[in-house]
């Protein structure tokens, strides 16, 4: 006897689907922008987080200490970092928690976020930013905070 299929069961199955494929390559890169940040510039990334254009979304500045750096993998630095800017894009997104708005977060991130290393400062610390780039990106923002 075959049952039917809910629509979270179905809507889980299609995204298990759909993420498949992006799970057998490497989830974030880290592109590299400069070598030595001064406080200036470390002040002035702060200032450039949010929009900064239609199509780019800059989810925070993270500073990752020597130790931290020294003792950590490149992967477990990534998944940090990628865990912190999801935290971000929720509060920024619908304070209240949706399975939806999750799953959709996580494929946004997944097919379009990308880590770059902005450098290291002047106070002994790695400076990474994380970005989302995508055309329509602010109207993707909107569709995912209007969801119910």
């Amino acid at each position: 006897m075959i049952k039917k299929l809910s629509t979270s069961t179905l809507f889980a199955l299609f995204l298990i689907i759909l993420l498949s494929p992006s799970c057998s390559k490497e989830q974030q890169k880290i592109d590299k922008k400069s070598q030595q940040l001064s406080h200036t510039e470390l002040t002035e990334l702060y200032k450039k987080t949010g929009w900064i254009s239609d199509n780019t979304y800059r989810t925070g500045i993270y500073i990752i200490t020597n130790e931290e750096f020294n003792s950590n993998s490149k992967d477990t630095i990534k998944e940090k970092i990628a865990i912190e800017a999801e935290k971000h894009l929720h509060r920024e997104l619908n304070p209240s928690f949706n399975r939806n708005i999750s799953a959709r977060i996580k494929i946004l991130m997944a097919n379009n976020g990308k880590i770059i290393y902005a450098g290291e400062s002047s106070m002994q610390s790695h400076v990474y930013i994380y970005e989302i780039e995508k055309n329509n990106l602010k109207k993707e923002f909107d569709d995912i905070k209007n969801m119910k």
